[in-house]
């Protein structure tokens, strides 16, 4: 047969025609893979985590993460050096972060280089990023690509709040 399933994704031909990231309208719409007869070609998602290869082990990706920004050193405590868990955790003691509501954009890559520094856009950030827009997180802008952290950037600076959190409670 010329079809291939993966978890969460169908092939054609050796083709990714449906990826994992669009899992979602399965669970959404699932009447669309019938018309399309591919309801019996996609196995559903195995549920578990993503993966990362580093220093020649094989590790979960972080879990408490906002595409990636990871919200306490300690889930990434296997992925970067005291120094940076060290700085994830010291963010909102650090002066506040330039913006003005509504009007401020900036590179995702190089706000989270200057707080956290590079190991974290380099093992997480851009690694989930590059899965999604198929770039560095250096070169994709807050609001497109995390217009809620944006939102809450806005509101913090609107509030008069000192803009530190890039991990607030967001709601998705």
């Amino acid at each position: 047969m010329w079809w291939q399933t993966l978890y969460g994704a169908v092939y054609r031909r050796g083709l990714l025609i449906w990826g994992p990231r669009h899992t979602w309208l399965y669970v959404r719409m699932p009447h669309i893979f019938t018309q399309l007869g591919l309801r019996d070609e996609l196995v559903k998602p195995s549920g578990l985590p993503s993966l990362l290869y580093f220093n020649d082990a094989v590790h979960e990706m972080p879990r408490n993460t906002v595409m990636g920004i990871p919200a306490s050193g300690s889930t990434v405590a296997k992925l970067v050096d005291i120094h940076t868990q060290a700085r994830i955790d010291d963010e909102a003691d650090q002066p506040g972060i330039a913006w003005v509501a509504g009007v401020t954009e900036m590179s995702l890559g190089g706000l989270v280089r200057a707080r956290y520094g590079d190991q974290i856009v380099d093992r997480l950030v851009s690694v989930f990023q590059g899965g999604v827009f198929s770039c560095i997180s250096d070169d994709l802008g807050i609001r497109a690509t995390i217009p809620q952290l944006a939102q809450t950037f806005d509101d913090m600076a609107s509030g008069g709040e000192k803009v530190t959190s890039l991990v607030p409670s967001i709601e998705f």
